[in-house]
């Protein structure tokens, strides 16, 4: 049986896959409360989730943390949710979820689209 951490690595590897295909549709989540928005405000990053069969998942990134007298730069985490956005489950830190971040990105951002009327451009 394989291992846990190869088990997300391969999970993660999906749901990228997924994302690049576009088969996966994500979309931005915005902070809900005064404290929620403030907390985001003060980490920095953004938050993206999906729905993949019958469970929300959601895509952070912190980009900020005080550790001390010291900022210090985090990755992107991924969770389980409840309909609410309350978390279920926390994704341990895994090789992937970088990539996964910026493929989220290039899906929400249009660059795909922008590219190709580049690239088709009659005036090129």
């Amino acid at each position: 049986m394989a291992n846990p951490e190869s088990k997300w690595l391969k999970a993660i590897s999906v749901l990228n896959a997924l994302t690049q295909k576009g088969d996966l549709r994500w979309q931005m989540e915005s902070p809900k409360g005064i404290l929620a928005k403030a907390m985001v405000d003060a980490e920095g990053g953004q938050t993206f989730k999906a729905q993949y069969a019958d469970k929300w998942i959601r895509l952070r990134q912190k980009t900020r943390s005080q550790q001390g007298f010291f900022a210090v730069e985090e990755g992107p985490s991924l969770e389980i949710i409840d309909e609410s956005g309350n978390t279920l489950y926390k994704i341990p830190e895994t090789t992937g979820l970088n990539d996964l971040y910026q493929s989220v990105q290039y899906q929400l951002s249009g660059v795909d689209n922008l590219l190709n009327s580049l690239l088709n451009d009659p005036r090129s």
